[in-house]
């Protein structure tokens, strides 16, 4: 946790906690839509044919030392090997 909290701070982000009941936004996007324009019909023509899913492969790398980075090189170029040039780019 400490490694991957020091690669994260070379980025400008905030952190805001906000409290549960005054979270509208998280509150909103857990709730069913009542919406009564939508029937099966709407949604079977919207679905697509191939699910974004299929696409994705499970990648399993062992946590610890270089391993954000090297899960950024492997999305960003297709394998491992450059995370020393990430790594450079961000430090």
């Amino acid at each position: 946790l400490a490694r991957t909290l020091e690669d994260l701070a070379d980025f400008d982000f905030t952190v805001r906690w906000i409290p549960g009941n005054t979270n509208v936004i998280a509150d909103a996007l857990s709730r069913v839509n009542d919406c009564d324009t939508i029937s099966e019909e709407n949604v079977r023509s919207d679905m697509q044919v191939d699910p974004i899913g299929s696409q994705l492969t499970e990648v399993k790398m062992e946590g610890g030392g270089d391993s954000l980075v090297k899960c950024f090189s492997l999305w960003l170029h297709g394998h491992e090997n450059e995370h020393l040039k990430i790594r450079e780019c961000i430090g």
